[in-house]
């Protein structure tokens, strides 16, 4: 693609170096080519003045979505623990596998467009996974709150019978669960 005349023309080499043909933006639309001096000026400020992102930033998610990652092989992780590390993985093997195979057919700038998508998130998963600290105190179990419908729900809304009643259901257990009762409104 060159300008040549005002015109931007468009050319395609044979095998030898020949050039093919030639046509030119005039079938898109015509005209030549245009600036827009403020527009312009402002995406090459932004460009040289902050819209970059370093790479030592990226080398630094880099390595923290890995240590995230690893952080899944830790035996006395919390279950908001596990989670973030279990996110970190996904993030950083997406960015990991795209990176690594446009890689290996052709390297091209555009093609690590998905490294600043994808490595931020992995870095701040897995700054969550490895800091995060317990809140309970040392010897006691994690605090979590019970899923509902599961056993340890199920306990927890048990209700103690008096000695005595046997009733023919528990068998003396101690323990029954609450009658569930019908909650649709009087009409």
């Amino acid at each position: 693609m060159t300008i040549s005349g005002g015109q931007v023309l468009f050319k395609s080499f044979s095998p030898e170096g020949a050039v093919r043909w030639t046509w030119s933006a005039q079938g898109f639309g015509g005209g030549s080519p245009a600036v827009t001096g403020p527009l312009a000026s402002f995406l090459r400020g932004y460009q040289l003045g902050g819209g970059y992102t370093p790479g030592p930033l990226l080398a630094f998610a880099t390595l923290a979505g890995l240590a995230g990652t690893l952080s899944l092989a830790r035996r006395h992780a919390t279950p908001t623990q596990r989670h973030a590390a279990q996110a970190c993985l996904l993030m950083f093997t997406t960015a990991a596998a795209v990176l690594l195979v446009s890689d290996a057919f052709e390297f091209s700038w555009r093609y690590q467009l998905p490294a600043l998508i994808t490595l931020p998130p992995a870095a701040a998963l897995a700054l969550t996974a490895l800091f995060t600290h317990r809140r309970e105190g040392p010897g006691e179990p994690p605090v979590t709150a019970p899923v509902p419908g599961s056993q340890t729900d199920m306990a927890a809304h048990a209700v103690p019978r008096p000695a005595g009643h046997g009733g023919g259901q528990g068998h003396g257990r101690g323990q029954e669960l609450p009658q569930a009762r019908d909650r649709t409104p009087a009409s």
